[in-house]
């Protein structure tokens, strides 16, 4: 199991009790010197509105410093976009110069989320208290009361949970103190009480991000990849859309050995047939088959059936490049060494220069396994 999850779970016992605001109050007034995108706004709704009004905010304590996994700006871009015709809004709110957060705006022109500059750190301070761990994310609803808090990257589960079925405020308050609960064992000991812990919390969420990364973090500690595996099967089966599921499955089963063909097929083909309709989960999992299990059997014949359904008019530019990569590559596990030349080639042309550079590293690749096939 990948460090990450580890790391993730030692924050966020690190994190606890620090003096940040509690779920089921009031949130605080965001404290902006300037707004660089959008405008101040109120969380509430009249209070005559507040039972039947779906407005959620989502306020993000964020740094423009933050790279690879940490930068959520791409998933957060993707989710005000998604919601786009609700009353969402997604806020984020840097500590930063203003020179340093306009430098990260000034390539990213549409970016549709707001953008705040705190004022000496009295909101970052309202909302994370004495704790610096960014990204974090906090949800509020149309009473202006905070019901979630969490690890940005699970936004989407969560956002998903309240419009799909609103949970009442004592659901999140319940569901606020089950975390308080897993964090002080995480602190304190690692024992079984977590696997009921964690199932109370699932129940509420069934697609829970803390929930799931500390039941795999206390499997991995305690030397249970089974149990792991048996964990995320039955995940897979009560909320078959959630793609960290299968992800995990993958980066565990990546690891073992000898490697479990047949269960590395069971999940990529449940991941296949949940996602056959999301081409952008599909080019994924072409990816994970063809670079982490491309020499397993039955990875190439899936492989096959999910290139043909990524072939849309109209995708973008960089979708199609994604596309026309992993056919090059699965091409190239094939044998046709010259179509995936071409293929790659292709790919290349439809990216922008900056993001070109691993792309043409991976052509000449194919170049020098072509040279020394033709050598022969």
């Amino acid at each position: 199991m990948k460090k990450s999850i580890m790391l993730f779970c030692v924050f966020a016992v690190l994190c606890m009790g620090l003096g940040a605001v509690d779920i089921g109050a009031e949130a605080p007034p965001l404290e902006v010197r300037e707004w660089l995108r959008g405008a101040l706004i109120d969380f509430a709704v009249p209070k005559e509105q507040q039972k039947t009004s779906r407005k959620l905010t989502v306020v993000v304590c964020w740094g423009s410093w933050l790279a690879g996994a940490r930068d959520i700006t791409p998933l957060l871009e993707q989710l005000q976009t998604q919601y786009s015709d609700r009353e969402f809004r997604i806020i984020l709110i840097s500590p930063e110069s203003k020179d340093a957060v306009e430098k990260f705006l000034s390539d990213r022109k549409n970016f549709p989320c707001y953008v705040g500059l705190d004022n000496t750190e009295k909101t970052i301070r309202a909302y994370m208290g004495q704790s610096r761990l960014y990204p974090k994310a906090f949800l509020i609803n149309p009473g202006g009361v905070l019901i979630w808090n969490g690890e940005a990257v699970d936004l989407p589960n969560v956002i998903s949970r309240y419009y799909r079925d609103n949970l009442s405020i004592n659901d999140w308050k319940t569901l606020g103190r089950l975390y308080e609960e897993l964090e002080v064992l995480l602190r304190s000991r690692l024992d079984s009480s977590l696997v009921k812990i964690t199932d109370d919390i699932l129940k509420l969420n069934g697609e829970d991000g803390f929930a799931i990364r500390a039941r795999l973090f206390y499997y991995d500690s305690t030397g249970q990849s089974d149990k792991a595996i048996e964990f995320l099967d039955k995940r897979v089966r009560a909320t078959p859309n959630n793609v960290g599921v299968y992800l995990a499955a993958f980066n565990i089963l990546r690891g073992q050995f000898p490697q479990n063909d047949a269960k590395i097929l069971d999940f990529a083909n449940a991941y296949f047939k949940n996602f056959a309709k999301n081409p952008a989960e599909l080019r994924q999992l072409a990816f994970i088959l063809l670079q982490d299990f491309g020499y397993m059997n039955g990875s190439l014949e899936l492989t096959a059936q999910i290139l043909p359904l990524l072939e849309k008019n109209d995708a973008s530019a960089v979708e199609k490049a994604s596309t026309l990569s992993a056919t090059a590559l699965y091409l190239y596990k094939t044998g046709f060494l010259q179509d995936a030349v071409s293929k790659q080639a292709e790919a290349i042309a439809l990216l922008p220069s900056a993001e070109a550079v691993e792309a043409k590293k991976l052509l000449q690749f194919y170049e020098s396994a072509l040279r020394l096939h033709n050598a022969r």
